[in-house]
């Protein structure tokens, strides 16, 4: 199966997986991380499709593929200076280039799924407990979130915590007087706002490991990419640490500085090694995802504009209809945990 297949079929369970999330907490709407997530992968599914566009052209000299990379380059095109790079590098040595498009493709696809294999499970059984009216949080507790190998660092459960109390402070809020209602619906924003930044912790400590941005080749390449690298979503493009950096490094893409002793965050590194962070220096840090988050999550415009679906990625054919299938029925099952009515299977974006 492609990567951009898979893609296709993950950006499409994030969105509608972000959909009920959201109808769960309730109005006003409060992003979360599957809102962020699912524009991110779309990306990711961007520069899948080139990759693989370029290793179908070098392999079976596809002319399907280079139309695909024509339209990448066209003048206008957000992802035009990445995919200039990715040509340049491509010329300079071919062959070699296309083994390091093959690791670089393994590592994104599996950092894809390996975000869909943590979140959506938690989000769904999280949902499945509150709408049969137990508890969300003690649901992930009793199913081992809180502690390894799920959640060794008790940040899944520390952020529905937060989103639980979050979707708490939203009861009775279209009767309370103006004062209290603003209130607390900033409190509640802000509360979403943590638990999202939370959860994207988790997340990126995912892909600190050798299958992913610790692969040195992965690590070399996105550096020498991340200049070109932007986001897309309905709100705008936003450019990826165009201050330097290099959005294969954990603290650079989230927008932390390290700090010597305890600062606003402290995790372990996959190694085990206790690290301290501090989030004040990414106030003024463009690019970064506390920088995207800010931006889009706290402003009530970019929020409306980031609930919508994910962009569309430029349509061709896979020809993988039973592997894109298999997928499609692993997020069936998870979405009728807590949504028994539903019969049908969430369809790619085309």
């Amino acid at each position: 199966m492609s990567g951009r297949a898979a893609n296709q079929i993950v950006t499409a369970a994030l969105h509608d997986l972000d959909r009920a999330f959201a109808a769960y907490m309730g109005d006003p709407p409060v992003p979360s991380l599957l809102t962020y997530a699912k524009h991110a992968s779309r990306t990711v599914g961007s520069q899948l499709a080139r990759m693989e566009a370029v290793m179908r052209l070098l392999r079976f000299f596809d002319l399907n593929a280079l139309a695909d990379i024509r339209r990448d380059v066209r003048p206008g095109s957000a992802t035009r200076g990445q995919a200039r790079a990715v040509l340049a590098e491509l010329a300079r040595n071919p062959i070699r280039f296309y083994r390091t498009l093959g690791t670089l493709r393994r590592a994104i696809q599996w950092g894809n799924l390996q975000a869909y294999e943590s979140l959506v499970p938690a989000f769904g059984r999280y949902l499945a407990a509150e709408a049969a009216g137990s508890n969300g949080v003690e649901a992930l507790t009793a199913a081992g979130y809180g502690a390894p190998p799920i959640d060794p660092q008790g940040l899944l459960l520390g952020a529905f915590r937060l989103y639980q109390n979050s979707h708490r402070m939203g009861a009775g809020l279209a009767t309370a007087p103006e004062a209290v209602r603003a209130q607390r619906v900033e409190l509640r924003q802000r509360l979403s706002f943590r638990a999202t930044l939370t959860l994207s912790l988790h997340e990126q400590m995912l892909f600190q490991a050798s299958e992913c941005y610790d692969d040195p080749v992965v690590k070399r390449v996105v550096g020498k990419l991340t200049p070109t690298l932007v986001i897309e979503d309905p709100v705008d493009t936003m450019h990826l640490l165009p201050d330097g950096g290099n959005w294969a490094e954990f603290a650079d893409r989230m927008g932390l500085s390290e700090a010597s002793g305890p600062g606003d965050v402290t995790l372990s590194d996959p190694t085990g090694r206790e690290r301290h962070y501090r989030l004040a220096a990414s106030a003024g840090t463009s690019g970064t995802i506390f920088d995207y988050l800010s931006s889009r999550f706290l402003d009530p415009a970019a929020a409306d504009g980031v609930a919508a679906a994910p962009l569309a990625l430029p349509a061709y054919d896979d020809g993988e209809g039973r592997a894109i299938d298999r997928l499609r029925q692993s997020y069936r099952r998870v979405r009728g945990s807590y949504d028994p009515s539903t019969t049908s299977r969430p369809a790619a974006p085309e």
